[in-house]
């Protein structure tokens, strides 16, 4: 997931379509769902990544609707609680 929006805020700064991120939502979509990666994300403070793929780009724009709503659909499915939340910095 890191390596996907770096690529595209490598590509924004090109002024180049920035799609890495929809390239793989899907994969980590199904990875998410198994119980084992899911708690294993979770534990190690990988929330963070979500915020990074759902802030602001560096040409103030705001990322693609329907990547949003398919991360925060990812969000409700997992069972975060503030533990989760405790040394990112969306705590």
């Amino acid at each position: 997931m890191n390596a996907a929006i770096e690529a595209d805020l490598q590509s924004i700064r090109k002024r180049i379509p920035a799609l890495e991120r929809f390239k793989c939502i899907k994969e980590v979509e199904l990875q998410l769902r198994k119980s084992n990666i899911c708690s294993s994300f979770l534990e190690d403070g990988s929330l963070e990544v979500f915020e990074r793929w759902l802030d602001i780009l560096p040409d103030k724009t705001y990322p693609n609707n329907t990547l949003v709503l398919k991360l925060l659909e990812i969000l409700e499915r997992m069972d975060v609680n503030p533990d989760n939340l405790q040394g990112n910095s969306c705590h």
